[in-house]
């Protein structure tokens, strides 16, 4: 008569418990209390009777019963110290990215300094900056830039004494490991996804898919129960259990970033949203040795929505018309490519129209990570759009500078940034962060640097195509707004990850788009100027 959910959670813990080889509270935990002891188990199912006949014990056990009289007393020569025993524990310690945290076994351990261990590495006592707890109990460092990540910690008492060395679990790189089963369409997305060089428009399709297929109820097919077992022995909360915080809040009580600091924080730990964000830094060469640009002709693919020309067609922008049609004459060729440039360009004026009402209904529940993804992606798309007006444009390069008030890259730039930061009550306000986070996740960090470049464009374009005095006020109005929220001069900094994306765009498309790199650079600096004297 139990209702589903209860249910469900007796058949998670029924899960959890087989094949462990303590079943008690104190290796298990429960509810309310973590479990104290740390086990690892190998499990194998064999036949009936396969232990007995591998042990040579069937003789004994078909005998008659032994006389307990036979049974000789266990001789123990002293009792086990276990006093001594209890008192070398040093508590549990977790590793989140560059915090280290602690909850000590006993009250002696206070006077204690702690001695870390990398792998492979001997223990040395380091300075620990103490942070302010989130929980009675706990005690919270913040781990110095120039130590390797630790593997054991131990505690060394005034007396001299060691305590036993304790693991100390990378919590972060855990759940980036924990990923849950892909379904074959998600297969077949992500490995399309790691063959592409170029982005177009059904990145955001593969966006969507990838962020319905997790969201998916944990009980299709049993799909999400290893992660879940594992997620729990590692106290690693789920997705539903994990705390958020607006932004602003966010950014108020976390620590300053150091650019010294190399540790890598995504929102997609676990998530296969990840390879989107990896797909887009490596379109414009971030973390990669070979250059930003890359030629015309790699550009071909970006506009492929799969829906609206098949290989002949493809063939046709080359300038033949099927596999053995001779070459086709220039006026139907022109008329052709022209007819596929419309295509295009309409595909992307209509997924600018649809993303305010997109973003306004998903506000209301809060924005999220992958939301920003999705920003990100499609302003890298326009920009590849993006033609200068000078020089003729390729097949790809769909958006003319100025003059059509509808397909005009700068206003479309603008309409998308618009959707998340305009208006009275912009919808970016919304945006929450899941708060087991020391600092902005760089996946965001990168959105915020492709706005900022992107709020930069549109406005030294408005100037060099003429736009009217209005658009400008419109434009810069625009810039000031992402500026102030993304707040990246007092608590970032203008990071390595922001900037590193803000140079990687000027590299890859500024040229492109008819810019010239050094007056978006300018124009950066001089708002950076104006908000650090505001």
């Amino acid at each position: 008569g139990a209702s589903r959910p209860s249910r469900r959670k007796l058949s998670q813990s029924i899960r959890r418990r087989t094949g462990s080889a303590n079943c008690t509270s104190a290796a298990l935990g429960t509810h309310n209390y973590a479990g104290s002891n740390e086990e690892a188990c190998l499990y194998r199912r064999l036949p009936p009777g396969h232990a007995i006949k591998a042990l040579e014990l069937g003789e004994i056990l078909s005998a008659a019963s032994l006389d307990r009289s036979d049974i000789k007393d266990i001789e123990i020569p002293e009792p086990l110290p276990l006093q001594d025993i209890a008192a070398r524990n040093p508590g549990r310690f977790e590793c989140h990215f560059g915090t280290l945290l602690w909850w000590p076994a006993t009250t002696r351990s206070a006077d204690a300094t702690i001695e870390l261990a990398p792998p492979n590495g001997t223990f040395d006592a380091c300075q620990l900056l103490p942070l302010s707890p989130e929980q009675v109990g706990l005690h919270r460092f913040a781990l110095p830039n120039t130590i390797d990540r630790p593997a054991l910690a131990r505690l060394r008492y005034p007396n001299g004494t060691l305590s036993a060395p304790a693991i100390v679990p990378l919590l972060d790189v855990l759940r980036d490991e924990l990923k849950d089963a892909r379904s074959k369409r998600i297969e077949a997305a992500i490995e399309e996804l790691d063959r592409e060089t170029e982005v177009g428009l059904w990145l955001l399709e593969t966006i969507n898919a990838i962020e319905a297929a997790e969201a998916l109820p944990n009980q299709a097919s049993g799909r999400t129960a290893i992660r879940s077992m594992a997620a729990a022995s590692a106290q690693i909360p789920s997705s539903d259990q994990v705390q958020t915080l607006p932004y602003e809040q966010f950014i108020a009580c976390r620590r300053l970033r150091s650019d010294a600091s190399v540790l890598s924080r995504s929102s997609f730990g676990g998530s296969d949203l990840s390879h989107v964000r990896g797909f887009l830094n490596r379109v414009l060469a971030i973390g990669s040795a070979h250059e930003a640009s890359v030629p015309e002709t790699d550009l071909r693919d970006a506009f492929d929505m799969g829906d609206e020309k098949g290989a002949e067609e493809s063939a046709i922008e080359e300038g033949f018309d099927g596999g053995d049609a001779p070459l086709m004459d220039a006026v139907t060729k022109k008329a052709r490519v022209s007819a596929l440039r419309r295509a295009s360009r309409q595909h992307l004026i209509d997924a600018i129209a649809d993303l305010h009402p997109l973003v306004r209904e998903t506000s209301t529940r809060g924005l999220r990570a992958v939301d920003l993804l999705r920003l990100r992606a499609l302003i890298i798309v326009l920009a590849a759009a993006g033609a200068d007006g000078n020089t003729a444009p390729s097949a790809f390069q769909v958006l003319p500078p100025t003059g059509d008030m509808d397909a005009a890259w700068p206003r479309l730039i603008a309409k998308a940034l618009s959707a998340y930061f305009g208006g009275k009550a912009p919808p970016i306000a919304t945006l929450a962060i899941e708060s087991h986070f020391d600092l902005v996740p760089d996946d965001i960090l990168e959105c915020w640097g492709t706005c900022l470049w992107a709020a930069n464009v549109i406005v030294v374009a408005a100037e060099k195509f003429g736009e009217s005095e209005f658009l400008r006020n419109v434009f810069g109005s625009l810039r000031r707004s992402i500026y102030r929220f993304t707040d990246l001069i007092a608590t970032e900094q203008m990071s390595v990850a922001a900037a590193t994306t803000m140079a990687a765009m000027n590299a890859r498309f500024a040229q492109r788009l008819g810019m010239d790199p050094a007056k978006i650079d300018a124009a950066h600096a001089a708002v950076l100027k104006t908000l650090e004297k505001s």
